[in-house]
């Protein structure tokens, strides 16, 4: 190297460039891969001014013979073509070899400005060849194909030797020679050897199958499918805002050479439509349609209105300059789709071609803006002016663009499109379409503020933008117009609001809700504007009237002027809708009266009213309004309540029911003037409902007397104070049907049927059937016509009567003198008369008198036991035999014998009377004296039983009185006083007795006194007397051992055992009770008065225990568990003390949050509608008494250091507790008495270390509880410990409450108890004298014990159920092991044993008890009621039984057809499907118990 060269070298510097390929690469880097590729290249063929641009995939490959150099022969295969319609100009041949350098900088109306945009090829391909006007290139920027330093080589057209090559070297040069025939009409030879010039572009890019120096990114024909795909994704929108090119087409030739059209896109712009800009306008630019044609698969077409608008120099000095600067145009343009609703929030910024679908470049608009943007390098994004580029001219560019000439170019477009409306080009829908939507966007604060820009600009103009509801092609200014109403409104209210308007001239606009934002949002002074509102809507309708708008906009507008509830403006307006369709108008008018209903008094209710009723489908809002009105007390509009249906139920009654004197109406079904069949049970329960007492509907027929129908007519009757109606059936009480049918007979009205028909005040208008009912009846019809028909009544009627009457208790005065005069009884003549002023004769006591005998007609018959009762009632005086005597002898002294036959002798007659009774003395008094005592007491007592004297008796005579009397005649027998008589006349009679010679028997049975020896030998034979009779079933009488009640066998633990027990029965006289009953209502009711259930009810009221809330008898008192620290289960009943007393309860619920044993809380029932929540120092458990195991207890046994017991002390009882329930920690239950007095005392303090840390109220009712548990009057059997135990609790409590100078932990609340001690004392007292009179009154029957006496309260024993759940869960287990083993049968078996100790468990959870039946169905039925989640359990145990889930089946052979045995006869499927079934039951039941 010589001199010059090294010191030249040495000097030498400044900045080079990279190498090419590095360049290349990020650019690749840089310039995104995918659909983006194809657009540059369209871009290029805009800019070239081409109207086509065709891209090919060609999958065929070319032979490798004849290339131009062996290294092209990789590049014969599969490769992208693009080709356009426009040719390469030599600067083009020179830009594209100037890679980022860009011929088209400086020339703002050229697209691809950039350089880079051709490069983005090389993600493709590492040769790009061109073939465009004269020449045909290759390029190698690696520079491997042509030489080193060789980046590409170009072919001439003009050059003979190259044509020479391009016409022979046929390898080489095939693909451009197939491409060229595919896409121009000349053939290749022509082209170089003629024409010498293509007048088009073809590139071709061979795909990539290799890595090399530019890219390892492989290209295959996949990915030539995805290129194709993402520019089909943005097909519709690649040719809208090109100038040049029209069409774009993608083809596939595949590796045969068949040539398919994937997609093709066309754009043309129709001639009409074409709107130039004013010239006084700022911008210049045009709006026209355009029309995108996508064919593929399926043919679309999108017309656009697409507006241009270029800002004209000199308007904005700042862009101008920048216009100049950047060589930009500074031009917006706004594309639409018309005809179509687009999502906005697709809609996108383009850069003459759409830019990437990424949320950046997403507008939310519904117009897609294209502009000549400042982007990022890659071509990606648009610029705008953030922090790092706060001083870059092309983001400054961006947001003066879009801050100048969009809000223009917008205002433009909606102008323009409003034109194009009013001349019926374009859908006025599309007009309003065009304008932002402000909640679409936002979120996108930049277009969110150009949006009130753009608003800004268009309503400062103040132009002709809304258009008119009553012609929506003419359009006026925000100022002029009227806006529909503000707020949430039906389009029913609109669309009635806008005709009322319409017609009445007012100049409404028609504008959806994006509208009425915008408006809202950016107009400059909004108040200005006139707004639809109730008042302004009210005031139109005061002014025009209403009379020409149709019944639905009535409705409409009505609820719409409601909405601002000034209610008091609607009067006058002929808007009151009624029920019928018709419409009033809101004044006080009566005439204008509309009524509303509701839930609770529904339009049923007035069928009569029907016309005033609002109608029931009006909207919810229109009710509303309308009952707040009314609850207002506007208008005569009114929300009826119960005191107006009883007003309108009357004012409004069908004219036929209006009649006055009658007490019956008919009701007819087919009548429309009368109520529909169901309107009387829905009224009555409007009754039931709202009304105690019936007096506000009297004279309203009301009552139907027979079952309604809708096929014939019923009589009603009117409700009357005086009634005379009475119900056939009614509170299991009957009417017997002659007594029914005589009331019908003599004017009164028996009411059948309708079991709905029922109140609580309905018995003083509907009388229940009873005798003193039909008296009430009789009393209130009219006397005259009830004579006359009782006396055409036959006598078997009247007879009826009497009998029915008589079994009236008592009467009062006016009773009395009623039935006096009723012709119920006979003279002895056989005439009908009435009792008042009459004597009766007795003639059921063997006396008869012969008709002939002159007995006057002041004496009628007493023939039957009913004439007596009756006549006792009426207090008429029943004549004996000796008082007939006398007035018959009277009647003969007075001639009234004169037709007798003179030789009959009448003392004759009445001997043998005597003598046929059985009297063997006979004595004939006649006194004259006026006596104030009855009759009988003339006759000595011993005397008047002679009468009926039995020779062979030899007894002791009772003491007379009417019912001895009576017994004595019946059973032939003398005297009945001693138990030795009983057992011989009595007992053996009574088999042969009725049922009412029975009753007396008992009831001289149940006078009697009886050693309890005696009552042994009764109880004995009365077990074998049949006494009860069944009158539903077959008439017979059933022994006393199965007493029959209600058809099913009654049981108290069966008669036999209650009487051997306690002779509770007898004792309390309520076997006499049943017996005198006189049907089976009156022994319903003696049972439960007795507290004894019927047997056939269910369990759960079987034998219940008292109801909570019931105060527990002081008897049971010695039996509450004093100790505190008691546990409580669900559903335990137990005692709780309130108010000083003791009172059953339920406990409902454990409640959280307690903080030691002494704070626990309980939900408990006692009986009110909700449960309360009470400490459980206010709970007391029942105990239960056992005797002390030996090896508990050494109370005999002295021991060191301990205080000895008396020997008479070894009988001490212990408390045990309730099964299940016990003190919730784990120390030993405190339930039972300690052992020894030094263990009494450390219990002691232990409880009175916590229970000194209760609460004041707290501390006193433990302290009292813990003072009742030792006292020695509650705790007899266990005197020694007691006392002692009781002195040293005592001398603790003083000591606690005496305040210490050290204050330990429980001192330092002081409370005095002593002044308690004797009222506790007291207390204590009470119980043990309750307890020793229990004992006394069952001495050597019962030990004291609660649960003795009341062995059906429930006993919940969950820890029992638990144990039976644990077996239950083990033989599931067992039964999973035996699936799929072949023994069928033994894993049905597991799982029925798993099942029934289920539902054992449940039982023991509920009331501690085994269950009595051993069927599963049966206890699962029961275990159902048990709570709502077992509900389903016997649908369970029914499938489980179908799979074959038997005790007896799955383990008997005789249970199957001979020969088989239960292995094999049970399919194996149903091993798991009873698995499954019956743990579902577990699980149920696992849930329950815990």
């Amino acid at each position: 190297m010589s001199l010059k060269a090294k010191k030249k070298a040495r000097t030498s510097f400044g900045a080079t460039a990279p190498p090419f390929i590095d360049y290349l690469k990020d650019i690749l880097r840089r310039y995104p891969d995918g659909g983006q590729i194809l657009k540059e290249l369209i871009q290029n063929a805009d800019d070239a001014q081409a109207t086509k641009v065709v891209f090919i995939h060609d999958e065929r490959s070319y032979g490798t013979e004849s290339l131009w150099t062996e290294e092209l022969g990789k590049y014969q295969g599969p490769a992208l073509y693009a080709y356009n319609n426009a040719a390469f100009t030599e600067d083009d041949w020179g830009g594209i070899q100037m890679a980022g350098r860009s011929v088209k900088r400086d020339d703002p109306n050229k697209v691809g400005r950039f350089g880079i945009g051709f490069n983005s090829v090389y993600h493709i391909t590492d040769v790009p060849s061109i073939f465009s006007s004269e020449h045909l290139g290759m390029m190698d920027p690696q520079e491997k194909v042509f030489g080193e330093r060789n980046g590409g080589f170009r072919w001439s057209l003009d050059d003979a030797e190259h044509q020479e090559v391009l016409l022979n070297m046929s390898d080489q040069f095939q693909p451009f020679r197939d491409i060229v025939s595919l896409v121009c009409e000349h053939g290749w030879s022509k082209v170089v050897m003629e024409d010498q010039h293509f007048s088009g572009t073809i590139f071709r890019f061979p795909l990539r199958n290799e890595a090399s120096e530019i890219s390892d990114n492989l290209y295959d024909s996949d990915k030539v499918v995805e290129l194709f795909d993402s520019f089909i994704a943005d097909a519709d929108l690649s040719l809208l805002f090109l100038k040049n090119v029209t069409s774009v087409s993608l083809l596939h030739i595949s590796e045969d050479g068949a040539v398919n059209t994937r997609l093709e896109v066309q754009s043309s712009v129709p001639t009409d439509g074409v709107l130039e800009p004013e010239e006084e306008s700022v911008t210049e630019g045009l709006t026209r349609f355009k029309v995108i044609t996508v064919s593929s698969e399926d043919q679309k077409e999108t017309k656009w209105l697409l507006t241009t608008c270029t800002m004209k120099e000199g308007v904005a000095e700042d862009l101008d300059l920048l216009t100049k600067k950047l060589s930009f145009l500074p031009q917006v343009d706004l594309a639409f789709p018309c005809g179509e609703k687009r999502d906005c929030s697709q809609s996108r910024l383009s850069c003459f071609l759409p830019l990437p679908n990424n949320e950046s470049n997403k507008t939310g608009l519904p117009v897609y803006v294209n502009a000549c943007f400042g982007l990022t390098d890659n071509r990606r994004h648009i610029k705008w002016q953030e922090e790092d580029q706060r001083h870059d001219e092309h983001a400054l560019w961006n947001e003066m663009l879009m801050k100048k000439v969009f809000p223009q170019a917008y205002i433009k477009i909606i102008q323009d499109a409003i034109k194009l409306a009013q001349k019926s080009i374009l859908p006025v829908s599309s007009v309003y379409n065009l304008w932002p939507d402000l909640t679409q966007i936002q979120h996108k604060d930049k277009w969110h503020a150009l949006t009130l820009d753009v608003f800004h600009h268009l309503f400062r103009q103040n132009v002709a933008i809304l258009s008119l509801a009553k012609d929506e092609r003419q359009f006026i200014s925000p100022s002029e117009a009227v806006f529909p109403c503000n707020g949430p409104t039906s389009t029913n209210i609109l669309s009635a609001i806008k005709r009322a308007l319409v017609s009445c001239g007012e100049n409404l606009v028609t504008l959806p809700a994006s509208v009425a934002n915008a408006i809202n949002e950016a107009y400059p002074n909004p108040t200005t504007l006139k707004h639809v509102t109730p008042a302004f809507l009210r005031d139109i309708l005061h002014r025009t009237g209403v009379d020409n708008i149709t019944k639905d906009d009535k409705l409409s507008l009505l609820e719409y002027i409601l909405g601002d509830k000034q209610y008091k403006e609607l009067e006058g307006l002929h808007l009151l809708p009624l029920s019928d369709g018709s419409f009033r108008s809101f004044t006080y008018r009566e005439e204008d009266t509309a009524l509303i209903d509701s839930h609770e008094f529904p339009r049923v209710l007035l069928p009569f009213c029907k016309p005033f009723f609002i109608p029931h489908d009006l909207t919810p809002a229109c009710g509303a309004h309308l009952k707040e009105l009314a609850r207002r007390n506007f208008f005569k509009v009114t929300n009826i309540d119960a005191s107006h249906v009883a007003e309108y139920a009357r004012r409004y009654l069908p004219p036929d029911w209006k009649q006055t004197g009658k007490n019956l109406v008919t009701w007819d079904n087919n009548n429309s003037q009368h109520p529909p069949l169901d309107w009387f049970q829905e009224f009555w329960r409007f009754l039931n409902s709202h009304f105690n007492e019936l007096s506000p509907f009297t004279d309203i027929p009301l009552i139907p007397v027979s079952p309604l129908s809708g096929s014939q007519t019923v009589s009603v009757a009117k409700l009357q104070q005086s009634t005379t109606l009475i119900f056939q059936k009614s509170k299991q009480l009957n009417l017997p049907d002659g007594i029914a049918h005589l009331v019908n007979k003599v004017g009164g009205t028996v009411v059948r049927g309708n079991e709905w028909l029922k109140h609580e005040d309905l018995d003083s208008y509907v009388l229940c059937p009873s005798p003193r009912s039909v008296l009430k009846v009789l009393m209130n019809l009219d006397f005259q016509y009830l004579v006359t028909e009782l006396t055409s009544a036959s006598h078997t009627a009247r007879n009826e009567l009497k009998d029915y009457l008589s079994y009236l208790d008592s009467l009062s005065k006016t009773e009395k003198d009623f039935l006096l005069k009723l012709p119920l009884f006979q003279t002895m003549k056989g005439f009908s008369v009435a009792a008042q002023s009459k004597q009766a004769v007795l003639l059921i006591s063997g006396l008869t008198v012969p008709t002939e005998l002159p007995m006057p007609d002041s004496i009628i018959q007493c023939s039957t036991e009913t004439d007596r009762r009756l006549l006792q009632l009426l207090k008429v005086h029943l004549l004996d035999t000796a008082e007939a005597a006398n007035v018959l002898v009277d009647s003969i002294r007075k001639g009234a014998c004169s037709k007798y036959d003179e030789d009959s002798d009448i003392f004759k007659e009445l001997i043998q009377n005597a003598e046929d009774a059985g009297a063997d003395v006979c004595k004939f008094l006649v006194d004259f004296r006026v006596h104030r005592d009855a009759p009988e007491s003339l006759i000595d007592p011993d005397m008047a039983l002679y009468l009926f004297n039995l020779p062979k008796s030899n007894s002791i005579f009772l003491k007379f009185n009417s019912e001895n009397y009576t017994l004595s005649e019946t059973l032939n027998i003398q005297v009945l006083d001693d138990l030795q008589y009983f057992m011989k006349f009595i007992l053996p009679a009574v088999h042969q007795l009725t049922e009412t010679q029975i009753l007396h028997s008992l009831k001289l049975l149940l006078l009697l006194h009886y050693s309890s020896e005696d009552k042994k030998t009764i109880i004995s034979s009365l077990k074998t007397v049949k006494l009860i009779r069944s009158s539903q079933v077959d008439g017979k009488l059933y022994p006393s051992s199965t007493l029959c009640y209600n058809d099913t066998v009654f049981e108290t633990k069966r008669l036999e055992e209650a009487l051997e027990n306690k002779f509770l029965l007898l004792e309390k006289l309520v076997l006499g009770q049943l017996l005198m009953c006189d049907d089976l209502q009156d022994v319903r009711k003696t049972l439960a008065k007795n507290q004894i259930r019927d047997s056939a009810e269910t369990e759960s009221s079987s034998f219940s225990p008292a109801a909570p809330g019931t105060e527990i008898p002081g008897e049971w008192h010695d039996c509450l568990d004093m100790n505190v620290l008691n546990n409580f289960e669900e559903g335990e009943y137990v005692g709780y003390s309130i108010d000083d007393k003791y009172i059953y309860t339920v406990i409902v619920e454990e409640l959280p949050g307690h903080n030691g044993r002494y704070s626990w809380r309980y939900k408990v029932d006692i009986g009110e509608d909700e449960p309360i929540e009470v400490s459980c120092v206010d709970l007391f458990q029942f105990k239960r008494e056992k005797k002390v195991k030996t090896e508990r207890r050494k109370c005999m046994e002295p021991e060191p250091q301990k205080k000895m017991l008396k020997p008479e002390e070894n009988t001490c009882m212990e408390l045990e507790p309730l099964t299940g329930a016990g003190p919730h920690s784990s120390e030993r239950s405190t339930n039972s008495l300690p052992a020894s007095v030094e263990e009494a005392e450390r219990e002691i303090d232990k409880c009175l270390a916590q229970i000194w840390r209760l609460p004041e109220e707290e501390r006193h009712k433990a302290i009292k509880r813990l003072y009742l548990r030792w006292h020695p009057d509650k705790n007899p059997d266990c005197q020694s410990l007691a006392n002692e135990a009781f002195k040293y609790l005592q001398n603790r409590i003083d000591e606690l409450s005496k305040p210490k100078a050290g204050d330990s932990s429980f001192s330092s609340r002081n409370t005095n108890f002593r002044g308690f001690y004797e009222k506790w004392n007291q207390e204590a007292r009470y119980h043990r004298n309750s307890r020793e009179r229990f004992s006394r009154g069952y001495r050597g029957f019962h030990s004291y014990n609660f649960w003795t006496h009341n062995e059906n309260v429930p006993r919940p024993d969950r820890e029992e159920a638990r144990r039976w759940c644990r077996q239950a869960r083990c033989d599931l287990n067992a039964a999973h092991k035996d699936t799929g083993g072949g023994s069928t049968e033994w894993c049905l078996f597991k799982v029925h044993q798993a099942v029934e100790k289920s539902l054992i468990a449940a039982c023991y959870k509920r009331n501690g008890q085994h269950p009595n039946s051993s069927s599963v169905s049966v206890t699962a039925a029961q275990v159902s009621r048990y709570s709502p989640q077992l509900r389903d359990l016997p649908e369970i145990v029914k499938n489980l039984q179908t799979l074959g889930v038997d005790p007896k089946r799955t383990q008997y052979p005789n249970c199957h057809p001979y020969p088989h045995i239960p292995n094999g006869q049970f399919r194996s499927e149903n091993e798991m499907l009873a698995l499954n079934k019956a743990s579902e039951l577990l699980n149920k039941i696992e849930a329950y118990v815990n």
